[in-house]
């Protein structure tokens, strides 16, 4: 059990009495004794303190195999690892006790959310480019785009914008998701918010060119391709 790769931990009485090593490393101690004696709850976070009463109780029940779940733990430094458990039941100097294994899912729930995510975006592609085929001739489509996108981005403000390699000029076509404050602006300069224009510094026109990932002065993101079919 010592050497064992996975986390072992035996409790009795809602106490840890035994951890191996791997126990340790999940659990952020440098020590067996810096997790033995100490209450199992305060290894959960608060609201998860009524299921995992009921879950400890159950795990003392003699013969009893409490089969796979999966839960959120707190390391010794308050920060979240994501588990899966299993445990049966055992006696440990004359009490009942129960012999759990851990194992860390952070990286495998983190993989399947970017497996989720991936598909998601695929259906919505899809979708997309099926509804363009049977749009309207008169459509906007920069205002479908930058719809498009603000639906599947959220609260987040959607630019769609053209470049002009010759004049060095940015054309904003389309902006969604702003509200009504940019709209004042724009007015006040006396632009539309969807087709403002001006003339790009040499340094983010580099950028443009290069289609590189590029963190603006404002914190936000941009990229560009080199070259995009109308």
């Amino acid at each position: 059990v010592e050497q064992l790769p996975v986390a072992v931990v035996i409790h009795a009485a809602g106490r840890a009495v035994f951890v191996n090593p791997a126990a340790c490393r999940l659990l952020g101690a440098e020590r067996p004794e810096d997790l033995q004696a100490r209450d199992l709850l305060s290894f959960f976070p608060e609201e998860l303190h009524l299921e995992m009463r009921q879950r400890f109780a159950e795990a003392y029940t003699p013969g009893r195999v409490v089969p796979r779940a999966e839960s959120t733990m707190v390391r010794l430094d308050g920060s979240p690892v994501q588990v899966a458990a299993m445990s049966r039941s055992m006696r440990w100097e004359g009490q009942a006790a129960s012999q759990v294994v851990l194992m860390d899912v952070s990286e495998e729930r983190r993989a399947a959310e970017r497996v989720k995510l991936h598909r998601d975006d695929l259906s919505w592609l899809a979708e997309t480019a099926l509804e363009l085929m049977d749009l309207p001739e008169d459509t906007d489509l920069y205002q479908y785009v930058g719809r498009r996108l603000h639906e599947r981005l959220g609260e987040a403000v959607v630019a769609v914008t053209e470049f002009e390699p010759e004049g060095e000029m940015f054309y904003a076509r389309a902006l969604v998701g702003a509200g009504k404050l940019l709209e004042r602006a724009a007015a006040m300069i006396g632009q539309s918010s969807a087709r403002m224009e001006g003339r790009l510094p040499p340094e983010l026109l580099q950028h443009l060119r290069s289609g590189a990932l590029r963190k603006t002065d404002n914190g936000l993101h941009d990229i560009a391709t080199r070259i995009m079919s109308q």
